[in-house]
This record gives structure tokens, sequence and C-alpha cells, in this order.
């Protein structure tokens, strides 16, 4: 392994397989430190779930039940919440002033539209 991490955090869904494989391949998994840092709130894939991790750190105690449901032990689990960077938790102002702010008319509606990969909001029990 060209790097000497001590720890590795996956913040996606389908990287936890692929890491843990190639540090078990490599002889490293009782050298780094392997965590997964849940990045849905409420509902996730199976896959953000693996046996072998030191630590999952989940959201919600919905997603930390779902964890324990899919085999994790509670020694791995934690609820931490959602990593946010600080400025995302700045005052909320008033809703007439940033309409004005944005340039957007106070005389329509604002819509809000959001996308996720590969259907991530879904309830997947599979």
């Amino acid at each position: 392994m060209e790097y000497k991490p001590d720890i590795i955090i996956s913040v996606h869904a389908r990287m936890q397989h692929v890491p843990l494989w190639v540090l078990k391949w490599q002889g490293l998994q009782k050298k780094v430190i392997f965590v997964t840092m849940i990045t849905d709130l409420n509902s996730c894939h199976r896959t953000w779930f693996h046996p072998s991790v030191n630590r999952c750190y989940c959201p919600s105690e919905e997603l930390a039940k779902r964890a324990s449901l899919d085999g994790l032990e509670d020694l791995q689990i934690r609820v931490y919440g959602l990593p946010v960077r600080p400025s995302f938790a700045r005052v909320v102002h008033v809703k007439e002033d940033l309409r004005e702010e944005l340039g957007m008319d106070p005389h329509l509606p604002a819509v809000l539209l959001m996308g996720v990969m590969g259907g991530g909001t879904q309830n997947n029990a599979e």
C-alpha cells in the first residue's frame, strides 16, 4: 500500500466492501481504523452497513436501529448526527429579505428540486 493511513472514513454507501477487502488483503485490517459516516438522514441502502467496520456513525436513531438489524454490533454503532460545515448553520434570514437578495419575484412561488444518485432516499429493505 502506497499510503499509510491511520484511519479511513467512508462517506459513500458503496465504498465499504472494496477498501475493507484491500485492508484485509494487505494484512492491515487490525492496523488501520475503518469507519463509515452515513450521509443519508432517515433511510438508506443496506450497503452502508458492513460488519467489518470499526465504527458506523449514524445520523439518527432510526438508522442506528437499521444498522443493528443489518448485523452491526452495538459497539460499532454511534448516533452522531450529520456532519455539517459550520457555514451551513448560519442564521436564518427573513424569507422576504432572502428573496430580494436572490433577485426573486416576491409574487411567484419558489420551488426547490433535489435529486440523489441511485434512488438513495428509497427505503431499500432488500
